[in-house]
């Protein structure tokens, strides 16, 4: 049999990733004499995080999916949405240097769902608007830019050329809350496009054997407005596993969009629940 030369290299082609699901409730009940305040409610959440990547010498191309839903009941309420999340992204990369790496790739964000806002008129009847749907709005982004990866743990993104389109599928939004301008769409209008600058983050480690922290930055600066800084989302998750099953979660969400508030939007949930990951 001959020898295999030295000079060539073994394949180092594979793929890898996995998947995480769960389920968290959280409830609070209180007696008609309770003195202390409170309302009954109950709130669920479920989430699904999956991760695969391909690795070829110094080519490589990782796919992330992230959903995450959640409903809370109040008693006297109807049941409504509290959290709602749709997130994909594929990148190729190639390495240029040892933390360095050349990148072009996608990010899709919308949500599952149609949300409403609840008010009540004079009768004390419960009104729903509906302000958000599938793609309404939604993002699509493509960038390429570097991508820096100072520790495993850690990476960190800049797409130095980035186009990104944003979408409001669903018109009938602008009838019911009256608006002429969702997310910088004009009513009659389902799609624009702008060009920017992207930036990307995400830190995931674990504290300990059973704690684990995931936290995720995603911003566009559209050049037309960079002095107004970037849209920004950030997305905050500590998972603690207490048995195989078994899990604590808290989520947090913060949103600064311009084109929908000059302020911060912020969401968090706890709960306990049911995880499984492979």
């Amino acid at each position: 049999m001959a020898k295999l030369r030295a000079d060539i290299p073994k394949d180092s082609s594979k793929w890898n990733g996995g998947f995480e699901i769960g389920f968290n409730a959280a409830q609070a009940t209180f007696s008609n004499n309770w003195k202390s305040g409170g309302t009954n409610n109950l709130n669920v959440l479920s989430y699904v995080n999956a991760k695969g990547q391909y690795t070829s010498g110094k080519h490589s191309w990782e796919n992330n999916y992230n959903q995450l839903y959640g409903m809370i009941k109040n008693q006297g309420e109807m049941m409504r949405k509290s959290q709602d999340l749709l997130l994909f992204t594929s990148d190729y990369n190639y390495v240029i240097a040892p933390k360095l790496q050349a990148f072009a790739g996608i990010t899709f964000q919308t949500q599952a769902y149609r949300g409403y806002d609840f008010d009540t008129d004079s009768a004390g009847r419960t009104i729903k608007t509906l302000i958000s749907g599938f793609l309404s709005p939604g993002q699509l982004i493509e960038a390429i830019g570097l991508k820096y990866t100072p520790v495993k743990f850690w990476w960190l993104k800049l797409g130095l050329g980035a186009t990104r389109q944003t979408f409001v599928l669903n018109q009938r939004i602008y009838a019911e809350t009256g608006k002429e301008l969702i997310s910088n769409v004009a009513r009659g209008k389902k799609i624009i496009n702008e060009a920017g600058l992207q930036l990307q983050s995400e830190l995931s480690t674990d504290l300990r054997p059973n704690i684990r922290i995931t936290a995720r930055y995603l911003g566009f600066g559209p050049f037309h407005y960079l002095e107004g800084g970037f849209d920004s989302r950030l997305d905050l998750m500590v998972t603690a596993r207490l048995t195989k099953y078994l899990s604590t979660n808290f989520t947090a969400i913060a949103i600064l969009d311009k084109n929908q508030d000059k302020n911060w939007q912020m969401s968090q949930v706890f709960g306990v629940g049911l995880a499984y990951k492979r």
